[in-house]
């Protein structure tokens, strides 16, 4: 794959360069260039390059040409472990098939969580278990907030994309705890702001041509997100912890989210982590963003 799609570009750009803004086509949004090996050094794509998926070269220009909006706040929400279902066993991947009343607790993403807020000194706020709710979150100011975190179970329905959604709390008798693509794109407060979306298969769904997979990640972007960290399948609930815990432990430092990311993968990479973990994580949007200017 890695000869078919890339090996000709690679070959003519300068060998200091050392990121990648990637356009993918069709189902190539389904596709972890991270994990591509270059067969005469038997490199990850990653081990060379920052890795940015971009939807069209119009929105990344436009990106590159505006300054984000200005923040209003320097905080960050965590939305952990939601409360789904009143039983059922812990769950070591943070979503399945459904039918959504099997899926237990996530024993690991309330850490998750904790550790998040304290990597950003404890400027922000955790809301886990029936707190975590759908209510809570269409009625809370989130332009407070520069990063939206959402450490929970997710379902991906490519046949009907309207159904797939991020799993909460309901919070209230009139919501049922499913956060579907069109409430996500109807948040208020996501202009400019990053969302990590820690829960499985955030970044896939039905590919449509000229428009890309119809994602839980696509809708905060139509939300106004700048950039989006998801998922390409199934996250471990354990090793999620580990990963985000390093992720933020860069993020902190007041550098790109594009920075951090590559770092973060580089590390498990040469550590021989799990690729299924480091390379199933994509960035989409802007990764040139810093969300914490100034550490």
């Amino acid at each position: 794959v890695y000869a078919d799609l890339m090996a000709s570009a690679i070959a003519e750009i300068s060998p200091e360069t050392r990121r990648l803004i990637i356009v993918p086509d069709g189902f190539l949004h389904l596709l972890p260039f991270a994990l591509l090996r270059e067969p005469e050094s038997g490199r990850h794509l990653a081990d060379r390059f920052e890795i940015h998926i971009v939807p069209s070269a119009m929105v990344w220009l436009d990106w590159k040409r505006t300054t984000p909006p200005p923040r209003t706040g320097s905080q960050t929400l965590v939305l952990a472990n939601p409360r789904i279902s009143p039983g059922g066993e812990s769950s070591f991947a943070r979503g399945e098939a459904p039918p959504i009343y099997e899926l237990g607790e996530l024993p690991f993403a309330e850490r998750e969580g904790r550790r998040v807020l304290r990597h950003v000194g404890g400027q922000g706020r955790l809301e886990a278990g029936e707190r975590a709710s759908e209510q809570f979150l269409k009625r809370v100011d989130l332009g407070t907030f520069n990063i939206a975190h959402f450490a929970a179970h997710a379902i991906s329905d490519p046949t009907h994309p309207g159904r797939s959604a991020i799993l909460l709390a309901p919070g209230a008798d009139d919501e049922d705890g499913l956060l579907r693509p069109p409430e996500i794109a109807r948040l208020q407060g996501l202009d400019g702001k990053f969302v990590v979306l820690a829960a499985c298969d955030t970044a896939v769904g039905n590919v449509l041509r000229g428009e890309g997979a119809l994602s839980l990640g696509r809708a905060f972007f139509e939300a106004g997100a700048r950039s989006v960290l998801a998922s390409l399948w199934r996250l471990d609930d354990r090793l999620a912890t580990e990963f985000f815990d390093d992720f933020y432990g860069r993020l902190r430092l007041g550098v790109s989210v594009g920075r951090a990311f590559t770092e973060t993968q580089r590390e498990w990479s040469d550590a021989g982590r799990p690729a299924s973990v480091w390379g199933g994580l994509v960035l989409l949007g802007d990764g040139d963003f810093v969300p914490l200017p100034g550490g």
